[in-house]
């Protein structure tokens, strides 16, 4: 297969409104790269490594959060201790409060192709089996027929540099494609990524939430992130002060966030698909290459860690119409010069896409534990 059948390609996000980028300029940029590593409770940190003045952050913060954008955090389940499982049914669950352990559901995605839906679930990590006894229950039952359920190691939410193949001055984003499959099969690509790969080999000690009010805060950070320790103790109907130290001391210190992303995308979800990737790399390097080369594209919008294999991963991808073609061509190159040992696609019905938040009410504060309560 030749290098010559991809080139770069320009996609223009001009008229598309709250898109992420198309209302920003590169100062909004670099607040929100910088919110993304320090978080958007330390603003003065914000402003030292921006340069820009603090007054000038609180503004276009407000500004931004005024067109509609919002952030999300990463939360590491396993520091309030959690853990995740995909699973995948071959018929879509319709009725997502009846599913199977339904009150540990965290995202539900129906696919188009195949048919059926993806669902990714919370489990308490000290009963790692409880949401396979919840499938074999609903197979025996009749609810789901074949499913298959992968636990979820880590998984991280978009990449850092957001906008690097944004061109501000255009409205535009650069797809370049022939660049990037150049850094995956250069002998030199060793020199490419000299920055640490992204934490998804990294294993994390469980601890348990030291109350409910840390999981509350969680959910409200989810709803928004951009919110202020003001707006967050009038949500949750708590003193200021409460909130504030919750934060500091049981949140921050604990590393329960790794990071805070925004919800926007750079696509419009009308005219692009979501595509979720189960990807299996013979090796190694092969991992590495290939996802530091994708690591900061705009196409990603998370992955994760499988438990199946070594190098076994969950990539989420939104790519417009356009580009399925130099897609499909940089996987099959991908795979032709063996980076990648197999993959599947699921494309993903965004329509009907649902995330929920952290699953506080199955947390007892008397016990300081999970517990299964449907």
């Amino acid at each position: 297969m030749s290098l010559s059948m991809l080139k770069a390609s320009v996609v223009s996000l001009q008229g598309y409104g709250r898109l992420l980028g198309s209302k920003l300029d590169i100062k909004d940029a670099k607040i929100l790269e910088t919110v993304y590593r320090v978080g958007p409770r330390n603003l003065s940190e914000v402003s030292r490594v921006t340069g820009l003045p603090l007054s000038t952050i609180y503004r276009r913060i407000y500004t931004m959060r005024k067109l509609g954008i919002r952030l999300r955090p990463t939360i590491i389940p396993e520091r309030v201790g959690l853990g995740r499982a995909l699973v995948i049914t071959e018929r879509d669950i319709i009725d997502r409060d009846t599913s199977p352990a339904g009150h540990w559901l965290s995202t539900y995605m129906p696919l188009i192709s195949p048919p059926g839906s993806l669902l990714i679930y919370y489990y308490p990590i000290d009963r790692p089996q409880l949401i396979d006894q919840y499938f074999k229950r609903a197979k025996r039952d009749g609810i789901v027929e074949d499913y298959t359920i992968i636990k979820l190691i880590n998984a991280y939410n978009s990449p850092e540099n957001l906008f690097k193949y944004f061109d501000f001055n255009t409205k535009s984003i650069i797809l370049p494609w022939e660049e990037w499959i150049n850094n995956l099969y250069t002998e030199e690509y060793e020199l490419f990524y000299k920055e640490p790969l992204p934490p998804l080999l990294r294993k994390h000690d469980p601890l348990m939430p030291r109350d409910r009010l840390d999981l509350l805060i969680l959910k409200e950070l989810e709803v928004d992130a951009l919110a202020s320790f003001t707006e967050l103790a009038r949500r949750i109907n708590v003193p200021e002060h409460s909130i504030r130290f919750h934060f500091h001391s049981h949140i921050n210190e604990r590393g329960v966030v790794h990071n805070y992303v925004p919800k926007a995308s750079f696509f419009d979800l009308r005219f692009s698909y979501h595509i979720v990737y189960l990807i299996r790399y013979g090796n190694f390097e092969g991992f590495t290459r290939f996802l530091m080369t994708l690591w900061r594209s705009p196409i990603l919008l998370g992955v994760g860690k499988l438990e199946d294999g070594p190098y076994d991963i969950i990539m989420s991808l939104i790519i417009p119409y356009s580009e399925i073609g130099n897609l499909n061509r940089f996987f099959k190159l991908s795979q032709h010069w063996g980076f990648i040992k197999r993959y599947k696609s699921f494309a993903i019905d965004m329509t009907n896409y649902r995330r929920r938040s952290i699953p506080y009410k199955n947390f007892d504060p008397d016990l300081r534990r999970w517990i299964d309560k449907p």
